[in-house]
């Protein structure tokens, strides 16, 4: 009897491979909710909660999972376990809370957790508003950069070195915050400076370059803007260039595909003609081209796009 279409699609699935369970982590039905997961060492290493320990950090070798720290003992911490796990110089980073410092920067060397830097010592009751809470970390070269608050001049970049956490600049001055609200720096490596968004203290973003030694803000030039705010605040290195969703001056509405080339920015492509801009944002890239999505109303609306350069 000639096979049927499903049962030979079946086949094909069964060829491939069957999904298991590996770990039930949280035997109450409620799920562990692994995330996070970042290989390091010989295993894989994810954040998971379950009823005795809360949200713990756990290794996977590839037959089971085990516990590898639980930083605040205790089934509370349901919300401020490991978050972030990031390898940098061998260890693993992660920001994470415990019961006398809030949330901050800790470290798992393949044994023990222990504390990184202490960035806002002093934590006194909610972890999320009186500890240094770093977010958005990244490596780049010899550092681990993220954006804390030491509680004296607001969320600012840091770096860590893997000794000693310092503050590179206090970009918008005082307490004011410069990490772009809501999101983080969009930290991004290219051509040997990192590059970042930032607000400085106008209440808008702007892309700023670090070379080591100094910031300086790139989309103007003699004080004159040469791009419009950034909203998306998604950076990505394609081909030799950054690229990212901008608008002229001035034109705020019309966002459209733009790039910086290392020396001056240009756009790359009008999707949607007119003032209203087609917006494209999810950047990724996929067998040496770069994908997104984009409105291009009212011909076919909100769909994936793809640049080849």
């Amino acid at each position: 009897m000639r096979q049927s279409l499903l049962e030979h699609l079946e086949d094909r699935v069964l060829l491939a491979g069957t999904p298991t369970l590996v770990a039930d982590l949280n035997t109450n039905g409620l799920g562990s909710s692994p995330a996070d997961f970042t290989v390091y060492g010989n295993a894989l290493y994810f954040t998971a909660y379950d009823d005795t320990h809360g949200r713990a950090l756990w290794r996977f070798d590839g037959s089971q999972a085990t516990l590898a720290a639980d930083i605040d003992p205790g089934p509370a911490n349901i919300f401020l376990g490991p978050e972030e796990l990031t390898v940098f110089k061998g260890a693993l980073y992660f920001r994470a809370s415990d019961s006398t410092r809030g949330i901050e920067l800790w470290k798992y060397d393949g044994t023990s957790a222990t504390l990184a830097a202490d960035i806002k010592p002093n934590f006194t009751t909610d972890p999320s508003f009186n500890s240094s809470r770093p977010s958005g970390l990244k490596v780049i070269a010899d550092r681990l950069y993220f954006s804390a608050d030491d509680g004296v001049t607001g969320r600012e970049i840091w770096s860590f070195d893997g000794q000693t956490a310092s503050r590179l600049a206090d970009l918008n001055p005082g307490k004011g915050d410069s990490e772009p609200y809501a999101k983080t720096y969009r930290f991004t490596e290219f051509a040997g400076a990192m590059y970042f968004i930032a607000n400085p203290g106008d209440n808008r973003d702007h892309l700023f370059k670090f070379d080591g030694q100094n910031i300086v803000r790139i989309d103007e030039a003699g004080g004159v803007p040469l791009l419009s705010e950034f909203y998306d605040d998604q950076l990505i290195v394609f081909d030799g260039a950054l690229y990212f969703t901008g608008a002229a001056p001035g034109q705020n509405l019309d966002r459209e595909f733009w790039k910086f080339d290392g020396n001056s920015f240009s756009r790359v492509a009008d999707i949607r003609e007119g003032p209203d801009g087609s917006w494209p944002s999810g950047y990724f890239t996929f067998n040496d081209a770069l994908y997104f999505w984009a409105q291009r109303f009212p011909s076919i609306g909100l769909e994936l796009f793809k640049f080849d350069a």
